[in-house]
């Protein structure tokens, strides 16, 4: 299967095409630049795109130091998005039907992506939190995933951006509050990787106190089964129910075959078009769905 967008290459060009430090040699960087295209041209379409961005980390690594770049990034935008938890909280329970209402919110946390963007803008995000209602959510899928969760023994739920995180636990709150019965865990990064959520992140949202949260073994920025550590893999492997969080590991999950459901924000025009929707629509979406209906 095709999994190697167009877009994706262009886009990861475009991340990393200034990473080398403007103080760096001139040859040294030309390298750089030369190495990066290699990778980007050579990449069989078949790679899903996180893998890809793992292989372009590694190589930048060979030549300039890669720190934690956005670990205040991440401490601030989880801070950020605590100061909304009561409130949203309320919504959420209040609400008429407060499972879509946490899904909702769970998807506006989608928007805090520096991987898909390169900025975040903060007025949009606090606007999205106040028109949450206006996110559609696939009414069929959603009836569907409260039929499974009624049943489910185990549920996972695979998290991806700092501070969406905060809205992530409301959401997991929500489904034991409706389904007790469910053991609920959560897959954070291994490693740090872009804004993705590591288990310092669950810590400091409160996540650990209240559901088991393990790390996934490694630093690719997507869910890939194969290259998860023995524990994350037996958590993926029993779940009844998994709950994947934002379009890193849609790309990476796609066509899988196990009972996923996607749930994310289309901030990319790729996803809009790929799903038929507007840029910034929310996308509730079962594997099985996208096996049957999105071509990619």
């Amino acid at each position: 299967m095709a999994r190697l967008r167009s877009e994706c290459i262009a886009c990861l060009l475009r991340h990393h095409i200034n990473a080398a430090p403007k103080t760096a040699p001139e040859d040294k960087k030309r390298e750089f630049l030369q190495k990066l295209l290699g990778i980007l041209a050579s990449a069989p379409e078949d790679i899903s795109t996180p893998l890809l961005i793992e292989q372009v980390v590694e190589m930048r690594k060979d030549y300039f130091p890669i720190g934690n770049e956005y670990a205040e990034i991440k401490k601030y935008y989880n801070s950020m998005m605590m100061e909304y938890e009561e409130e949203v909280e309320q919504k959420i329970i209040s609400s008429d039907d407060p499972l879509k209402t946490a899904l909702q919110f769970s998807m506006v946390g989608n928007f805090i992506d520096f991987g898909a963007m390169d900025s975040i803008d903060e007025n949009r995000l606090h606007e999205l939190l106040m028109t949450y209602h206006d996110i559609s959510v696939d009414e069929t899928e959603l009836k569907k995933l409260k039929s499974e969760l009624k049943t489910a023994r185990k549920l996972v739920l695979l998290a991806d951006n700092c501070g969406e995180i905060v809205m992530d636990k409301l959401l997991l709150r929500e489904i034991e509050r409706e389904c007790p019965q469910t053991e609920i865990s959560v897959i954070v990064r291994g490693e740090p990787v872009i804004n993705d959520v590591t288990m310092e992140d669950a810590e400091q949202v409160g996540l650990t106190k209240e559901f088991t949260v393990q790390g996934n073994g490694s630093g690719i920025c997507g869910t890939v089964p194969e290259r998860l550590s023995p524990e994350a893999g037996k958590l993926f492997e029993e779940a009844d129910v998994i709950l994947s969080k934002g379009q890193g590991n849609f790309e990476a999950l796609h066509h899988c075959g196990k009972n996923v459901y996607y749930v994310f924000l289309c901030k990319c025009e790729m996803f809009a078009e790929m799903f038929k929707v507007k840029q910034f629509s929310g996308i509730l979406a079962s594997d099985e769905k996208v096996r049957r209906e999105i071509f990619l």
